[in-house]
C-alpha cells in the first residue's frame, strides 16, 4: 500500500494545505492563523483569563505565552490583573485588536 492510499495521509495533506492558505492570508495582517484564532477566542467585553485560553484552543502554555507576548507587542491585546485573584491575568482586546478581530472574522468565514 502506498502512503497516498491511506486516509491519514490525505487528511494531513488537506489540513496542511488549509493551514498554508490561512497562514498566507494572516501574514498580510498580524502573523499567523494561531494569532488570529487567539484574538477570536477572547471575550470582547469582559476579557478572558489567560489560563482559560490554552485549554479552549488546545495550545500548550509555552506556545500560548509566546503568542500572547507577540499580540501584546503588536498592541492587539493587553493583560490586566484579575480583580478577584491577583495571581491571574485577564486578556483584553484593545481598539487595534477589535480591528484585527473583524479582519480575522471575515477571513475565517
Amino acid at each position: 500500500m502506498e502512503p497516498e492510499d491511506t486516509i491519514d495521509y490525505n487528511l494531513r495533506k488537506t489540513w496542511f494545505n488549509i493551514s498554508k492558505m490561512y497562514n498566507r492570508t494572516a501574514s498580510d495582517y498580524m502573523g499567523s492563523m494561531s494569532l488570529a484564532m487567539i484574538v477570536l477566542n477572547i471575550d470582547m467585553f469582559e476579557g478572558t483569563p489567560s489560563t482559560q485560553l490554552g485549554p479552549n484552543m488546545g495550545m500548550e502554555s509555552t506556545s500560548l505565552s509566546r503568542s500572547l507576548n507577540k499580540l501584546e507587542d503588536l498592541g492587539v491585546i493587553e493583560r490586566k490583573p484579575d480583580p478577584v485573584d491577583k495571581r491571574k491575568s485577564i486578556i483584553h482586546i484593545t481598539e487595534a485588536g477589535l480591528k484585527s478581530r473583524e479582519i480575522a472574522k471575515k477571513c475565517s468565514s
